[in-house]
């Protein structure tokens, strides 16, 4: 027998044996699967009720978040993960509860939350929303044309308009927060439609 003939047989040999063996783990595999349907099956059919007695209730639902309570600072901020996120101002100097969800992270006092943010996988991130500084805007109208957080304030376009003409006039950042401060009342969609009919008749 030539070298090459001995070695097909020894190729086929392997070949068979391969198909013995696949076949065999495929049945074990089959049987095995049979057998774990059949137990689940039987795990959650409950036809007399005895599952219910040794499995555990869902009494509350799964939260999903890692909570911490800390203090606000004074320049109405809380640091989670490395980066500064804003509160709003009247909850400066105080303790809030910080939920961090996967995606975002709530901020909770006396049983509601007060401030949602999109979590930052950033380190030493500022993240602020203005709107949470509008009580300081009202006791310091002008830092709303010098503060940096104010600078590309993203308002709505009636909003941006007014604000616009009124830099063009004498103590306008006055009048300007005085219209903001309107939202507490009206909210912003009110706003944003008086603003428009505003400019729309000229004014």
């Amino acid at each position: 027998m030539t070298d090459l003939s001995s070695f097909m047989v020894l190729v086929n040999r392997h070949v068979k044996l391969t198909r013995i063996l696949g076949k065999s783990a495929l049945k074990s595999f089959h049987s095995e699967m049979i057998n774990y349907r059949h137990l689940a099956g039987e795990l959650w059919s409950d036809r007399d009720g005895y599952n219910c007695r040794i499995l555990r209730q869902i009494t509350t639902p799964f939260a999903g978040y890692v909570e911490h309570l800390m203090k606000a600072s004074r320049t109405c901020l809380v640091r989670v993960d490395r980066n500064q996120y804003s509160v709003p101002a009247q909850w400066s100097g105080k303790v809030v509860s910080i939920r961090v969800f996967a995606d975002h992270l709530d901020i909770v006092a006396e049983g509601r939350t007060i401030a949602t943010h999109q979590r930052n996988f950033l380190r030493d991130q500022l993240i602020c929303n203005p709107w949470h500084y509008l009580s300081v805007l009202e006791k310091k109208p002008g830092a709303i044309r010098h503060g940096a957080l104010f600078q590309n304030w993203e308002l709505p376009k009636a909003i941006r308009h007014v604000r616009e003409k009124l830099q063009k006039q004498d103590k306008n950042e006055r009048a300007f927060v005085d219209l903001l401060l309107l939202t507490r009342e009206a909210g912003l969609d009110a706003l944003e439609t008086a603003c428009e009919l505003a400019l729309e008749s000229g004014a």
